[in-house]
């Protein structure tokens, strides 16, 4: 890179104080030794307008090594405040990185974000994200191990990516005004239908594998039942999503039996995990679940995930 690049780092955030100035923290001790240090300025949207809040960013403003702008977006629900970033970022930044406000990035993270970005000219580029308890989890059917999203080599081209660490090439976003779909804004799935939209006009999306982010798990997180309405939730969003691209009959053609099967197997490995360790107790119950969401977004039944204060916008 021979110019330095302006970054924003969009973070939206929901009655978090601490798990943010924690973000922040880490934010501040980001390194790069593969990219020149960027000129990086942080978005926080609050999507409550809570004072606690705003003084944690007051706090690390006057502290930190980035500028830090704090913003209220006080209608309800994850796409209003993702698009306020947007609205928000006017001509200032190159790139908007996006990262959630449970978790903690890894110090050379945006420097890998970067680097990938500059050596595949991706429009889009997403990173790992590990799962870590935040305390001590008593439950031993439980790890850390099960929240880790799904990784693939650096380089690997993908048809979307995902809000909780991913680099977005700006002039993308003007020249489309994709914003993030309001009628998932508390269901969830509105970054899923984001990026699938913008592969659709033509964005690469490139994964980095080393851009490592940690999603720190609160207890009340480290139970089977959080870990099976997750998988419902995102097997019902799956299919939404779907809705949006194609005909609703082919949706039901495809994905009807393939659910039904999908519970059927399930059920099936769930019982032999009694007995062999070849299968998970616990993913099989997500993996039904999952199929259970599918199941009920093929009848038309939405899970609005964030109407309660729940999962990613969880209060402390």
């Amino acid at each position: 890179m021979n110019k330095k690049m302006k970054i924003v780092i969009g973070v939206c955030t929901y009655k978090r104080p601490k798990r943010l100035k924690r973000l922040l923290k880490g934010l501040d001790r980001l390194i790069f030794s593969k990219v020149p240090v960027p000129d990086i300025r942080i978005i926080v949207v609050d999507n409550e307008g809570s004072e606690a809040t705003k003084m944690v960013c007051d706090e690390m403003r006057a502290s930190g090594r980035w500028v830090i702008d704090y913003e209220i977006e006080f209608q309800r629900g994850i796409s209003h405040a993702r698009n306020k970033v947007f609205l928000t970022v006017r001509d200032f930044a190159d790139f908007i990185a996006f990262i959630d406000d449970d978790e903690e990035p890894s110090a050379v993270w945006l420097d890998e974000l970067l680097y990938v970005q500059e050596l595949y000219n991706a429009d889009v580029v997403g990173g790992p994200v590990l799962g870590r308890f935040e305390e001590d989890v008593s439950t031993g059917i439980l790890k850390e191990s099960f929240y880790d999203r799904t990784r693939y080599p650096t380089g690997t081209f993908l048809e979307f990516a995902a809000t909780n660490n991913v680099l977005i090439r700006l002039s993308c976003v003007k020249k489309s005004g994709l914003l993030f779909d309001v009628k998932y804004a508390l269901t969830g799935r509105e970054d899923t239908k984001f990026f699938m939209s913008g592969y659709r006009l033509g964005w690469k999306i490139i994964w980095a594998d080393d851009a490592i982010v940690y999603d720190c798990i609160p207890k009340e997180r480290a139970t089977i039942k959080w870990f099976c309405r997750r998988g419902y939730y995102l097997g019902n969003g799956r299919i939404r999503v779907l809705r949006d691209f194609e005909e609703g009959d082919l949706i039901r053609t495809r994905y009807f039996p393939a659910s039904i099967k999908g519970i059927v197997t399930c059920a099936i490995r769930l019982f032999l995990s009694s007995f062999s360790k070849k299968y998970s107790f616990l993913k099989s119950l997500q993996a039904i679940c999952y199929n259970m969401g599918m199941l009920t977004a093929l009848v038309g039944l939405s899970a609005e995930e964030y109407r309660k204060a729940s999962d990613r916008m969880q209060p402390e």
